[in-house]
């Protein structure tokens, strides 16, 4: 990311790819490695993993940043370096390859394999992985962190209950809301299903979501929603059946009392013409809402 490609050179992919696996693969497990002696490390003892052949002045790279050119080896950190340090904490540590360490800033500084990195790069199916597995952590909010260890199997199950959210250093986050659990009922799964699994995986099960489930289950949807519309109050119940008997009437929503009634927000404008043709005028207050 950030970097983009202009000319007719080729390459091919697959063979740097495979070489920064071979190197981790040597590595030794569960050892931390400072990410930027890594990368220096494959600067000075085999900097032509990528451009073969040294053609570091063949292939037209430049930065979306600043729209620079990235020519010649002078520019190895701002290409190999960048691609290196990208599959590293990026497609590697989203596969579970690789765990990381970050300093006080957020930006990962160091990395090691983690305990499936074995299996994984041998090419074994993930089905037949035991390293270990941590344990969900799920809050009462409904909010699901699958740490980057857990089973891809298990990830996959979280995934068609949850809403996605974001990935960082501490995993993948998934939220329960009525659309997801809606979207797992359409392909066949139930509350009930989500509830088996959390009990199995989660460190902890909050009461509040145990409950919250149970009753989703019972009720087949949710038990409030909350929604932004348009109020409208009238001085007297006559307006209203006035206001019924108009062509704008379709507009109207539900009737909240003798002299209130829930308007169709995009339906303002069409509301105040009807009264106003009906000869009442409206104290408009609702402007500060469009």
């Amino acid at each position: 990311p950030g970097l983009r490609c202009a000319g007719t050179w080729q390459y091919n992919p697959q063979q740097a790819r495979q070489r920064l696996l071979a190197w981790l693969q040597a590595l030794p497990a569960r050892t931390w490695w400072g990410l930027n002696a890594f990368i220096a490390g494959v600067h000075q003892h085999t900097p032509d993993f990528l451009r073969a052949g040294g053609a570091y002045d063949s292939w037209l790279l430049y930065r979306t940043a600043d729209g620079a050119y990235l020519k010649g080896f002078e520019h190895w950190m701002d290409v190999e370096g960048a691609f290196l340090r990208y599959l590293i904490v990026g497609p590697l540590f989203w596969l579970g390859l690789t765990e990381t360490a970050e300093n006080e800033t957020g930006q990962p500084t160091a990395f090691r394999l983690s305990p499936r990195a074995a299996a994984l790069l041998s090419g074994q199916p993930a089905d037949d992985l035991t390293a270990e597995s941590p344990p969900l952590h799920v809050s009462s909010q409904g909010v699901i962190l699958v740490p980057p260890q857990a089973r891809l199997a298990l990830r996959y199950q979280i995934a068609r209950f949850g809403e996605w959210e974001q990935a960082n250093q501490n995993g993948y986050r998934y939220r329960i809301t009525p659309a997801s659990l809606e979207r797992a009922a359409r392909q066949g799964l139930s509350s009930a299903h989500l509830l088996s699994l959390l009990q199995k995986h989660a460190a902890a099960l909050p009461p509040a979501l145990r409950t919250a489930l149970i009753r989703w289950e019972k009720q087949g949807g949710p038990a409030a929603r909350l929604q932004t519309v348009l109020l409208l109050r009238l001085a007297s119940p006559e307006i209203l059946a006035e206001l019924k008997k108009s062509p704008a009437a379709r507009f109207l929503g539900e009737q909240i009392g003798p002299t209130a009634i829930l308007v169709q927000p995009a339906a303002r404008k069409k509301i105040l013409a009807a009264l106003a043709e009906l000869g009442w005028l409206t104290d408009d207050r609702s402007k500060g809402d469009e």
